[in-house]
């Protein structure tokens, strides 16, 4: 049997702010054991900070418009025994977040801010366009042509 999971969100959730940091964690590495190595201070275009005395530079990035973020945990347990379902509850939602690169900020081609770029793409493609919106604009092109050959 296919497994599933199921995500619970509830209302009122609290903001938080996240990081995306460049690094892998060997093991369950909990925050306040993260927390004893790091040192975060803000400059004028980004933000820096050392973890375990290597340098990060990071730029702060926003959501698409009409995106959140969840923070999401495990709640380690199953429906039933016969069907491998995994439950997940949102503890926090974010709007934004930073985004940490080893020794340059991240800038505007990073492949991390060029996929949220497909978010906004996504959502114009997927637009309905009704018949009036469409003529009015090739009207629109059709002006505009003619009075540039003329």
């Amino acid at each position: 049997m296919a497994s599933s999971s199921v995500i619970t969100i509830q209302t009122g959730l609290s903001n938080g702010y996240m990081h995306n940091l460049p690094i892998k964690l060997a093991n369950n590495t909990t925050s306040a054991k993260l927390e004893e190595t790091w040192t975060q201070g803000q400059g004028r275009e980004t933000d820096q900070a050392f973890l375990r005395g290597r340098l990060l530079r990071g730029a702060r990035v926003s959501l698409p418009e009409g995106y959140r973020g969840f923070v999401i945990r495990s709640n380690n347990s199953h429906i039933s025994s016969d069907e491998c379902q995994r439950q997940w509850t949102a503890s926090s939602e974010f709007s934004s977040f930073t985004l940490w690169a080893h020794d340059v900020a991240p800038g505007p081609s990073d492949p991390f801010r060029r996929a949220l770029e497909w978010c906004a793409l996504s959502n114009l493609v997927h637009t309905v366009v009704s018949l009036e919106e469409t003529e009015q604009e090739l009207r629109s092109i059709m002006s505009t042509t003619a009075s540039i050959i003329q």
